[in-house]
């Protein structure tokens, strides 16, 4: 493939470990990643070391890409030199009027196009519409797709660099339970989930449940730990770099992770990289249609069912099942190599 191809901005790092598989299969992709869009999005965070001839530094706020007049000119001219564009959030708005083929790179804005109309928002679903394609990482967000006008749709999922994770031993401890994500209630589910351990701990009192101290309800969720007289069965972490989670995710029994948008990211992949077994809500037959197979998760939406998920955990045989499927799983599907070859076969089809 003779195309040259630019990423643009690196939202939670995704892109950087879709570009590198690209770049593992000879493919001509760089990617731009804005310095200011936070520890969760950079690169470093991920392995890199930051001299990879493909990856270039951008000076600018991906969030407020027009606030420097200079800084968001020297961006478009870079990527007008490349042959297609893949514009990951929020790239689209603007780049759509470089004159250059483009793809958009949806991975969760999606999920207010429905409910809001504010002038970025319609900017970018004329990106939907204008786009060679919407290349979709979360199935559940395909009902939400057929709402909004576009040419082609392609789903390539989520990726992780699977040779950082590796499988340990169960912790010889009782019942530990972790939740990496960022405490938010509407998204995560988070306060369902721990009126669920609480119940739970009434009947295995010495369980504990990891919580990262992170996110737009950490106050919320603080105060209901309190009220539910649970301080004695949490955990509480700092933000982490990447390896010291992978050694978090080795001292627990199983991840819960969220529990009511309908998908997982990152948080899961990583935990069934190291055979974890995962309690997650999902839409199960849009999940199956996209991966071929169903993912192997313990579904959980309501409170009752997180609580029922918990019990069905305290079963050693379960969880070691869970664990070999989880890996082989992530394995499969969520590699570099099968991401871009995914990828890879959509800019065939639109080149």
């Amino acid at each position: 493939m003779d195309l040259k191809i630019l990423h643009v901005f690196n939202r939670g790092n995704a892109p950087y470990n879709l570009v590198k598989g690209l770049r593992m299969k000879n493919i001509q992709a760089d990617l731009v990643y804005s310095a200011k869009e936070g520890q969760i999005s950079d690169p470093a965070n991920e392995g890199s070391k930051m001299n990879e001839p493909w990856l270039k530094k951008w000076n600018g706020d991906s969030l407020h890409p027009f606030a420097d007049k200079k800084l968001f000119i020297d961006l478009f001219r870079k990527a007008r030199k490349y042959d297609l564009i893949h514009c990951h959030y929020p790239s689209s708005i603007f780049l759509q009027f470089s004159f250059k083929p483009f793809v958009v790179h949806e991975t969760g804005w999606i999920r207010v196009a429905l409910s809001r109309n504010n002038f970025t928002d319609r900017l970018m679903k004329r990106s939907f519409q204008k786009a060679k394609c919407v290349v979709m990482t979360n199935p559940d967000c395909y009902t939400i797709l057929e709402h909004l006008k576009h040419t082609k749709d392609y789903f390539v999922p989520f990726c992780v660099d699977t040779s950082f994770y590796s499988t340990a031993n169960e912790p010889e401890s009782d019942l530990v339970f972790l939740h990496p994500n960022r405490q938010h209630w509407e998204y995560k589910g988070t306060d369902k989930m721990l009126k669920a351990f609480s119940r739970f701990v009434k009947e295995n009192p010495s369980a504990k449940l990891i919580l990262v101290k992170y996110g737009a309800d950490l106050s919320k969720s603080i105060e209901l730990i309190h009220k539910l007289n649970l301080e004695s069965n949490i955990i509480w972490k700092n933000f982490m770099n990447k390896n010291e989670l992978i050694q978090l995710y080795h001292t627990c029994h199983a991840v819960l992770d969220q529990f009511n948008v309908g998908s997982y990211g990152a948080v899961a992949i990583e935990a069934m990289c190291c055979g974890k077994p995962l309690v997650v809500h999902i839409d199960k037959n849009l999940y199956s249609k996209c991966f071929g197979e169903m993912c192997p998760i313990i579904q959980a939406n309501s409170e009752e069912e997180i609580y029922d998920a918990m019990n069905t955990l305290k079963d050693k045989e379960i969880r070691k099942q869970f664990s070999k499927k989880s890996r082989d799983f992530a394995l499969k599907h969520h590699s570099l190599e099968a991401a871009a070859e995914k990828c890879i076969k959509l800019y065939d089809e639109i080149s």
